[in-house]
């Protein structure tokens, strides 16, 4: 039994993906996984980023497949920017979704994220998710 479960499994900030610089527009696509060993259960997602400047929202889109990926979630977080004490809203952001319900993952299939944000500026945000392994739920 291993229960929840990181994807990047490595230690570290998570995978690093960049909006396009303009602004309000998807950057490319990062690869979470090339492929899971066994089915999974998408649980939630963890994202970050070190400079994020006067946004007010960011968009995270997660899909699966390689090339031509499929979207199978879409998740719009607002931000709400605020003076950091020296004049500026250019503040760190970090938080962890939960999802309900969760989002099953056949085996060998490529997870898949890219974001968007309103303002022109390539920030790199660092995404992470929290799964779990299909034989260890439970079905009721």
């Amino acid at each position: 039994v291993s229960g929840y479960q990181l994807l990047p499994s490595a230690l570290g900030a998570g995978t690093a993906v960049t909006p396009d610089a303009g602004g309000g527009a998807y950057g490319s696509y990062a690869a979470l996984t090339t492929g899971v060993s066994s089915p999974i259960y998408l649980l939630g997602y963890a994202i970050s980023t070190a400079t994020l400047r006067s946004r007010t929202y960011v968009i995270v889109n997660f899909a699966t497949g390689a090339a031509s990926e499929v979207s199978i979630a879409t998740f719009r977080i607002p931000i709400v920017a605020a003076d950091r004490g020296d004049g500026t809203s250019n503040f760190a952001f970090g938080d962890t979704y939960w999802l309900s319900p969760s989002i099953y993952i056949p085996a060998s299939t490529r997870i898949a994220v890219r974001v968007a944000q309103n303002a022109a500026a390539a920030d790199t945000f660092n995404v992470s998710i929290m799964y779990v392994n299909q034989s260890e739920v439970a079905h009721v």
